[in-house]
């Protein structure tokens, strides 16, 4: 007598092959879904204790932390010129458990190899400045080097620099650049310096915003809010300055960015408008998020709300009506009541 098979024939093999195919393509994309929903909700956590240690900051200096000082100073001690130079991420670290990093930059200052940890300062990643749709993102290696950490999260500016970009020289000060800062987030000041490098006495100092320095009210304005960064340049090259030098950094791109003006809130992989550059390489000048048709922000009052990627940047050109929707709510005192849409 014939004795009994085992086992599956080669078909029935097939077969199971092909439904454990079938389930795993229907459960992929649920599994992403959540994985998306999770990044979303510790991204607007993120958001939460940022604008906790804004608070503390607040809280104990009786002012919003500001900006800083142009690039070109970043690294002048401030006791050197009376403000801080280094932008708003820099100074909540104490107030986001992050003392020894401050007292880090203190020490070294921002770009100095620090032998305690065995690095500068501005190459140790601070994980609630990284939203983690987007990953730990970090520099590409400098050819000396360094790997620089990324930020996720900018202040708000609300007007274009129009005379020349002196705010970012050592020429001093213009008369648009009160304008430029009329966010919550301001510049600390601007340093001016010789051909050496010397601190001159003319060097600026900016009053900050206080808690009753938002006449649009503080539920009305957004304070921090997620950055554009499109995904091909995650991993940026030094000296890109759109990102560079990552969360330390002040009152320029990587920390601070145009909201309204005309820019649209840009998904990682939306294409990016021709005047921004060129597609490998845009200038990324606002904001946007790696989340699917949101961006989350955080407002003066403290709250996380989450805005829809199709909300109006402008359709005036004055600024001048309730179109400007994200003009309006990032300008703290422009006289506008906009309504956030749904």
């Amino acid at each position: 007598m014939r004795p009994l098979r085992k086992g599956f024939t080669l078909i029935e093999l097939l077969v199971v092959i092909a439904i454990i195919a079938i389930l795993i393509g229907l459960l992929l994309p649920a599994v992403q879904k959540v994985r998306e929903a999770a990044a979303r909700l510790q991204c607007q956590n993120n958001l939460k204790q940022i604008g906790l240690g804004i608070y503390n900051f607040e809280s104990s200096y009786k002012r919003f932390p500001t900006a800083g000082a142009q690039s070109a100073a970043l690294g002048i001690p401030a006791s050197q010129v009376g403000f801080e130079t280094m932008g708003w991420g820099y100074q909540i670290l104490p107030f986001i458990e992050q003392d020894n990093l401050y007292k880090i930059g203190q020490a070294s200052g921002p770009y100095n190899w620090n032998a305690a940890i065995g690095k500068a300062m501005v190459e140790v990643p601070v994980p609630i400045y990284l939203c983690p749709s987007r990953g730990n993102r970090v520099s590409q290696v400098a050819s000396w080097g360094s790997v620089y950490a990324m930020g996720d999260y900018a202040g708000v500016m609300v007007e274009w620099e129009t005379d020349g970009g002196a705010w970012q020289t050592s020429q001093g000060d213009t008369p648009n650049e009160q304008q430029v800062f009329m966010g919550i987030i301001v510049k600390g000041g601007h340093v001016r310096t010789d051909a050496k490098g010397n601190v001159l006495p003319s060097t600026v100092k900016y009053s900050a915003t206080r808690v009753t320095g938002v006449p649009d009210g503080l539920s009305n304005t957004i304070m921090i809010m997620e950055k554009s960064v499109t995904a091909i340049n995650y991993s940026p090259a030094v000296w890109d300055w759109w990102e560079l030098p990552g969360w330390a950094h002040n009152a320029d791109w990587p920390n601070m960015r145009l909201i309204g003006n005309w820019l649209p809130l840009l998904g990682d992989t939306d294409p990016r408008p021709s005047w921004m550059g060129p597609a490998n390489h845009p200038n990324e000048f606002s904001f946007g998020s790696a989340h699917t048709g949101i961006v989350n922000a955080l407002f003066g009052d403290g709250s996380v709300r989450t805005l829809s990627r199709s909300i109006n940047a402008c359709g005036n050109a004055s600024f001048a009506d309730n179109s400007c929707v994200l003009y309006h709510l990032g300008h703290r005192a422009d006289g506008f009541a906009v309504t956030i849409p749904d």
